[in-house]
């Protein structure tokens, strides 16, 4: 679900149970005895994390699938960074050949193999070398943009290719 700027998620009653709830993205975020002050704390505290979170509803990173980084990633270009315009046109080109071969896939399952799937690809298409690995850096900083956003777990030991997932997660 997507939430506009004044609505947020609600302070509810689950009735069998006599136990606070609010529900971001379907999921159920049991809050303790309804009415408690401490129910009400963490209420707040989730939707202050809802709210940082750019009003996006939280992903375990087993969840989250490489099309859905990918938006969130285009977004944090659009709105903090002050991308030259023919910056954001190669980040979407990019991200665009990603999505289409990997956008199903959970970012957790995305590894070695498929970033040199990814870059074969862009050989095949016939792209110079300097712009594959341009392209290529696009996708490894989106990882790591992903990894400080917590999106993405370090799950794999550093390795020279690194998208697994990355030595950013690996040095912050």
């Amino acid at each position: 679900m997507t939430y506009t700027k004044k609505q947020l998620p609600k302070y509810c009653r689950h009735k069998p149970s006599g136990r606070a709830f609010v529900r971001i993205g379907g999921k159920m975020y049991y809050l303790g005895k309804y009415g408690s002050q401490a129910s009400r704390q963490e209420y707040d505290r989730i939707i202050a994390e809802f709210v940082a979170n750019g009003k996006q509803p939280f992903y375990e990173v087993d969840e989250i699938l490489v099309e859905a980084l990918i938006v969130r990633y285009l977004t944090h270009i659009d709105t903090n960074l002050d991308y030259a315009h023919p910056s954001k046109n190669r980040t979407v080109r990019t991200m665009r050949t990603l999505n289409d071969l990997y956008g199903k896939v959970s970012v957790a399952q995305f590894n070695i193999s498929a970033l040199k799937t990814v870059r074969q690809k862009f050989v095949d298409n016939g792209l110079s070398r300097v712009t594959v690995n341009e392209y290529i850096g696009e996708i490894k900083q989106m990882f790591s943009w992903g990894c400080e956003e917590e999106l993405v777990e370090d799950l794999s030991p550093h390795t020279p290719f690194q998208p697994r997932h990355l030595a950013a997660c690996a040095s912050s």
